[in-house]
């Protein structure tokens, strides 16, 4: 590890407690996935050298349109699934907080009618 001297130990926790949540969030989304979005998304999001989409459409005897369909669809798959943990999250912190549970209003935040 290369430490920046400028950052001080309780800033080094939080970024590593964060990137730790941030990877369990990662890991437990990839549920929502079948094996080939899986594997089609590793291999041309999450590797050094991602594969093509030719190489990818002849392992897997489809159009390369067709997979880059499967990747964009695993991709909003994977979002929608980490997104929907984060609002899990949140929702336990308040009511173990006290707060209690929010009605679901259909606006974001700060959104008024």
């Amino acid at each position: 590890w290369l430490t920046d001297p400028d950052q001080d130990q309780e800033s080094s926790v939080l970024e590593a407690s964060e990137l730790a949540h941030r990877r369990r969030l990662f890991r437990e989304s990839l549920g929502v996935l079948n094996e080939r979005e899986k594997h089609i998304l590793a291999e041309r999001r999450l590797k050094e050298e991602p594969a093509t989409l030719e190489q990818l459409s002849r392992r897997y005897g489809v159009s390369r349109e067709r997979i880059r369909q499967i990747e964009a669809r695993a991709f909003e798959k994977l979002q929608r699934a980490v997104r929907s943990a984060l609002r899990r999250e949140r929702e336990q912190a308040r009511v173990a907080r006290g707060g209690g549970a929010v009605p679901n209003s259909g606006l974001s935040p700060g959104a008024s009618m």
